[in-house]
């Protein structure tokens, strides 16, 4: 979109995902048998075991869920110039979907700054450190910050 001159972020913050040209996945969730798929996404933490055994709710959430993988896991990086903003990077600790590899690949997606933060928890560890992910967010959004 920068092209078309909108405006740029002022500030990019990504949480457990690794930099697009960092490359793809080894597995592709969206096209996994529904019951390999429910045990991923229970085996990753962002859903409670409540709603995974809840065959109404799976109903709803299992179309919107392989589509937003399958744009996740489809998605090819164009060359770019690097953006102007800084950018945050926060992984979990214990997540096994993403390296500190692909996380530090988002430091050449930008010209400003770089910040890397490991947080304690797996791939959904903004739930459990919401806390500590909204005061570095603040913290960087401030004037002067």
């Amino acid at each position: 979109r920068r092209a078309a001159g909108d405006e740029l972020p002022s500030h990019l913050f990504v949480s457990g995902h690794q930099a697009p040209q960092a490359g793809q996945r080894t597995t592709r969730y969206h096209e996994l048998p529904t019951p390999e798929l429910r045990r991923q996404l229970g085996e990753m933490g962002g859903i409670p075991a409540v709603l995974l055994e809840n065959e109404e709710f799976m109903e709803l959430l299992l179309p919107l869920m392989r589509a937003d993988l399958a744009v996740c896991e489809n998605y090819q990086c164009a060359a770019a110039e690097p953006l102007p903003c800084p950018i945050t990077v926060f992984g979990g600790l214990a997540d096994a979907e993403t390296t500190l590899a692909g996380l530090d690949a988002w430091r050449e997606q930008t010209s400003g700054s770089f910040d890397r933060r490991m947080l304690p928890g797996g791939h959904f560890f903004v739930y459990e450190q919401e806390h500590l992910v909204l005061r570095v967010v603040a913290q960087a959004l401030l004037p002067n910050g």
